[in-house]
C-alpha cells in the first residue's frame, strides 16, 4: 500500500485511498470504519537488493516536458501576483493532453494524456474561454481533449476531499494533476510553518504517486527582491518540491486601440534532476470584441531570444521605456548617456513626441535594466548613474517589474 489512512483503536484498520479497509498486513477487512482525518500510511521496508531488482524491471523514465519536468516529478509553479500563472497552467494541460504537443512552444511533451485540474480561481466561463483560446493556438479542438476540471481548489488537510481526488484518480489514471492555487488548497494552514505546509501538500503527492501521475501545484511569490525559488512565498513549497519553476514579469503592455495585452515573462526553472535553465516568453491575449465578455479570446505564446537584438516593437514594452532604450541602442554599446543626455535626444529624435520627464527617463532605465536590456553604472558621487545598451549576448540577471 502506498497511501492509507489510519483508524485509532483495537486492530488498527487501515482505509485506502480507494476506500478499501485492511488490517495491518493488508488482507481486506470488510468491517465498517469511520475515519476522520487523513494519517501516516504504515511503513514498509526493503533490502537495497529487492528495490535494484524492483527498478530493473519498471519501464524506462520518462519526461512529462522534455529536460524540465520528469514524468513522475512533483513540484510548483510561482508567478507574482497578476502574472497570469494560469495561462502558463493551461498552456501544460493542453500541451500534454493533446498528442504530439510542447509546453510553450518549447519543451516536447514526452508523456502525454489525461490531465486532472483543479482550478480555484475564475469559475466556468472564465476557464472554459481560455482552456479554447490555448486549445485554437495549437490548433486541437478542445473538446477531444482529456481534461477533467473541478472548479474549485480541494482542502488538502480534508479527508473527504483526499477520498475524492484518490477516486479520481483510479478512475480517470492522468499523466499530470495541477492544483491551482496553493493558497485556498492549504485551508487551516500556516504559510510561515515548515512542518504544516508538509503535511497539507503530503497527501495529495502520495495519491499521484500511487497512479504515476505529475502533479503542479501553482502558488504566488513574494514581494522581496531577487528571482528564483527563494521567493516562493512562506514555508514548504520550495522545500517540498522536485520541480521549481518562478515566473517573472519583466515588461507588459497594453495597446490602447485593440486592448491586446502583452506580458515578457522570464522563467527560471530549478530542480534536482534537471539542469538550471532560464528562458523568456511573451504572451499575448486578445478578445475579438473587447466590450464583451463572452468574446473569444486569441492567446499566442513564443520564446523570447536572450539578447537585445531580439526586441522589437510588440515586445510588452511601454512606449516610453521602448523610447529610451531607442534612444540608448542608437548610441550603440560604446557609449553612456546619462539622464540629460537621454532627454536631449529624445528631444530632438524627429518623431514629434513630446520630451519625456526626467522621473519617466528614471523608471524606464531601471525597467531595461532589470530587463537586461540596458547596463548601468554610478559616476562621481551622490546618485548620478549613465547606461548603455547592453553588449550582444546573454542577458545576465533580472529583477521584479511587476
Amino acid at each position: 500500500m502506498t497511501d492509507t489512512r489510519w483508524e485509532p483503536g483495537p486492530g488498527a484498520r487501515y482505509v485506502t485511498a480507494g476506500g478499501e479497509i485492511v488490517n495491518r498486513l493488508g488482507i481486506p477487512d470488510p468491517e465498517p470504519a469511520s475515519v476522520p482525518v487523513l494519517g501516516p500510511p504504515p511503513l514498509s521496508f526493503h533490502s537495497l537488493g529487492e528495490l535494484l531488482d524492483a527498478q530493473a524491471m519498471a519501464p524506462p523514465p520518462t519526461y512529462l516536458a522534455e529536460g524540465i519536468w520528469p514524468g513522475d516529478a512533483y513540484g510548483v509553479l510561482g508567478a507574482v501576483m497578476k502574472a497570469g500563472k494560469t495561462w502558463l497552467v493551461l498552456d501544460l494541460a493542453v500541451s500534454v493532453a493533446m498528442t504530439g504537443g510542447s509546453w510553450l512552444g518549447q519543451f516536447k511533451i514526452e508523456r502525454s494524456g489525461p490531465v486532472v485540474l483543479f482550478l480555484g480561481e475564475g469559475g466556468a466561463r472564465k476557464m472554459t474561454r481560455r482552456l479554447t483560446a490555448v486549445s485554437a493556438f495549437y490548433g486541437v479542438d478542445p473538446r477531444t481533449l482529456p481534461i477533467e476540471i473541478c472548479l474549485r481548489a480541494p482542502h488538502l488537510t480534508n479527508a473527504e476531499h483526499l477520498k475524492m481526488i484518490g477516486d479520481k484518480l483510479d478512475q480517470f489514471r492522468p499523466v499530470l494533476v495541477v492544483v491551482d492555487p496553493l493558497y485556498l488548497s492549504a485551508r487551516g494552514a500556516q504559510g510561515s510553518q515548515l512542518y504544516e505546509m508538509g503535511a497539507v501538500l503530503e497527501g495529495v503527492q502520495l495519491l499521484c504517486q500511487r497512479v504515476g501521475a505529475a502533479l503542479l501545484v501553482s502558488h504566488h511569490l513574494n514581494r522581496q527582491e531577487g528571482r528564483g525559488p527563494g521567493r516562493l512565498s512562506g514555508a514548504g513549497p520550495a522545500e517540498w518540491g522536485r520541480v521549481l519553476i518562478t515566473a517573472d514579469v519583466k515588461a507588459s503592455h497594453t495597446d490602447p486601440d485593440s486592448q491586446e495585452s502583452a506580458v515578457t515573462l522570464e522563467l527560471d526553472i530549478v530542480g534536482d534532476e534537471i539542469a538550471e535553465q532560464t528562458l523568456r516568453i511573451r504572451r499575448r491575449v486578445e478578445a475579438l470584441d473587447p466590450a464583451d465578455l463572452g468574446s473569444p479570446l486569441v492567446y499566442s505564446v513564443d520564446v523570447l531570444e536572450g539578447d537585445a537584438a531580439a526586441v522589437r516593437d510588440d515586445d510588452g514594452l511601454r512606449p516610453s521605456h521602448r523610447r529610451v532604450l531607442e534612444v540608448l541602442t542608437a548610441a550603440g554599446d560604446d557609449e553612456w548617456l546619462d539622464k540629460r543626455d537621454i532627454g536631449d535626444r529624445l528631444a530632438t529624435d524627429n518623431t514629434g513626441l513630446s520630451p519625456l520627464k526626467a522621473r519617466t527617463i528614471q523608471d524606464a532605465t531601471r525597467s531595461l535594466v532589470e530587463c537586461g536590456l540596458i547596463e548601468t553604472r554610478g559616476i562621481g558621487t551622490g546618485s548620478a548613474f549613465q547606461w548603455r545598451v547592453m553588449r550582444t549576448g546573454p542577458i545576465e540577471d533580472g529583477g521584479n517589474d511587476a
